[in-house]
């Protein structure tokens, strides 16, 4: 029962999110009016917004323009739904205490804000500060907040300084290059996803997620480039790759740190 709630939860949160980030980007209430299609702006009606189940009820099309509807939807449903439950999952297999709970909560926010982040910038190649900045002050103060509660003793002003380190080095990692291109290499809100990736991931792992974000940017890209998707003075969404890494090395850094140094140990 517990995880079939969790099924529908990841479902209802990720049309949410899908919806949100709609609105934002359209700059339309996410609080009031309820949701139209993209397309020809009908009102959608209960039954065009059970989660997942209408995109197949309608065959992906919209019932009243008959237009394909994105498989942002239903793919952004389905991968929410994974998210929530696997992470569930897995934050209560190191036991199922207050803090494993609290820590789950915090994935959900980060899922939440880098899952926009994503969608915005894999669309629009747009970084949009209503979700960027925000999303600092949100991580940061959780962050703190748990640390508070179960970090070490003694430990808080160390910990202080490794969130901001990284705040600062994932910030001002990108505002370099930013100052250097003069633009030309990467936006400014990549600056703020700097920051973002800082608090999220924290030091050393900050370090971990910009790995993570070039290479797999840098093999999607090259992939792109023998399609034909892209040239090679085409902007490249780096958005969605720094939500991958946020995301993955969030959850999986210690792994990801172990089985590197562990790979050279094997060399």
């Amino acid at each position: 029962m517990i995880i079939a709630f969790l099924v529908l939860l990841g479902l209802a949160l990720g049309s949410g999110l899908n919806a949100l980030a709609y609105r934002l980007y359209n700059q339309e209430s996410w609080l009031k009016g309820r949701s139209k299609c993209p397309q020809c702006k009908q009102t959608l009606s209960g039954y065009e917004l059970i989660p997942l189940v209408s995109f197949f009820i309608q065959k992906g099309k919209c019932r009243h323009c008959k237009k394909k509807i994105s498989i942002q939807y239903p793919l952004g449903e389905l991968v929410t739904s994974i998210a929530v439950v696997g992470s569930f999952l897995w934050y209560i297999q190191n036991g199922a205490s207050p803090e494993m709970f609290f820590a789950w909560a915090i994935f959900l926010v980060v899922w939440c804000i880098w899952f926009i982040v994503f969608v915005h910038d894999a669309k629009h190649t747009i970084v949009l500060d209503s979700v960027a900045l925000p999303g600092i002050v949100l991580v940061l103060i959780l962050q703190i907040v748990f640390h508070s509660l179960y970090g070490p003793a003694g430990e808080f002003i160390p910990f202080l300084g490794r969130i901001l380190a990284a705040a600062l080095l994932g910030a001002g990692f990108f505002a370099a290059q930013f100052i250097i291109s003069k633009g030309t290499w990467i936006g400014g809100g990549d600056v703020r996803l700097g920051g973002l990736l800082g608090v999220t991931l924290m030091w050393p792992h900050i370090i971990t997620g910009l790995m993570v974000a070039y290479i797999v940017g840098s093999i999607i890209s090259l992939v792109w480039l023998g399609l034909k998707k892209v040239k090679w003075k085409s902007e490249i969404p780096f958005g969605t790759f720094l939500a991958l890494a946020a995301v993955s090395v969030f959850v999986f850094g210690d792994a990801l740190v172990s089985w590197y140094m562990n790979l050279f140990h094997f060399l």
